[in-house]
């Protein structure tokens, strides 16, 4: 695929092409173009919010606030995604052989990252997995949170107290099979926002 953002005005920053989401979200993306897309969606609030809203879409998230948000671009996205063909390495599992199957397997976070005013929920990428494992670490890498999912998401609990100006960072795993799984590099986060 060629550009990864599209200038949709000359005021406007640039933002992510609908086509491009839905890779992201199928992995389908090479290395080098999902970099570029997890660098712009580390910088813009508003194609985070386009891929979540889409990513919810795709596993019918029970949290309502997502749907009332999703923009018309996702529902682009998702059409590009359901219809999108997908490489075939002659054994029927959609997958291709090498490298890129792990990549596909690999979920990406999505958000939070960097500076948030508020953390309730864990999002991340759709990947080529069947089961999800999220950990959440303060900065001395304790363990604060641990869970796994199906889903796209994970809700924290309300016993989990998030300190503001502290930093956290956590990752995302999927299962690739019943004793491996796939993870994403550790993304950091500091909440800025009011304390709960």
């Amino acid at each position: 695929m060629q550009g990864a953002v599209v200038n949709a005005s000359e005021p406007e920053p640039q933002h992510i092409e609908a086509e491009l989401v839905a890779a992201y979200l199928d992995g389908r993306l090479q290395a080098d173009e999902r970099i570029r897309v997890e660098a712009h969606l580390a910088e813009c609030a508003r194609c985070r919010a386009e891929l979540t809203a889409a990513s919810g879409l795709l596993h019918g998230s029970r949290r309502s606030r997502w749907m009332r948000v999703v923009p018309v671009a996702a529902a682009a996205a998702l059409a590009l995604l359901i219809m999108w063909p997908r490489g075939d390495d002659g054994t029927g599992s959609g997958l291709h052989r090498g490298s890129e199957g792990s990549v596909a397997a690999t979920p990406i976070p999505v958000a939070p990252r960097g500076l948030v005013t508020a953390v309730d929920t864990l999002q991340w990428s759709l990947a080529r997995t069947d089961r999800y494992r999220v950990h959440v670490f303060d900065e001395e890498g304790h363990v604060l949170f641990v869970a796994e999912t199906p889903d796209t998401f994970a809700v924290l609990p309300d016993s989990l107290q998030l300190q503001r100006q502290v930093p956290y960072y956590w990752k995302v795993e999927g299962r690739i099979d019943p004793e491996h799984w796939s993870g994403s590099a550790l993304t950091p986060f500091t909440v800025t926002g009011p304390a709960p």
